[in-house]
């Protein structure tokens, strides 16, 4: 039988704002793989925080690193 944790959201603390909020990083289909980052833009967020933002964090982050990384 499957653990019952393994379809849940992981409960994480956002390391830019310091909000709750659900991690699914280990889920198919996670909140974050919707977020459209170009690689340099995804580079940039990677070498600031070492864990999980949240989805509002991760949204304002994405569209200014757009600005500072275009496609």
């Amino acid at each position: 039988m499957p653990n019952s944790n393994e379809n849940k959201l992981e409960p994480k603390v956002c390391e830019s704002c310091g909000e709750a909020f659900g991690c699914g990083a280990r889920l198919d289909g996670c909140w974050c793989g919707r977020i459209e980052l170009p690689r340099p833009a995804a580079e940039n967020i990677s070498a600031k925080f070492e864990d999980c933002l949240c989805p509002d964090c991760l949204a304002k982050l994405a569209a200014a690193e757009e600005l500072i990384c275009p496609t």
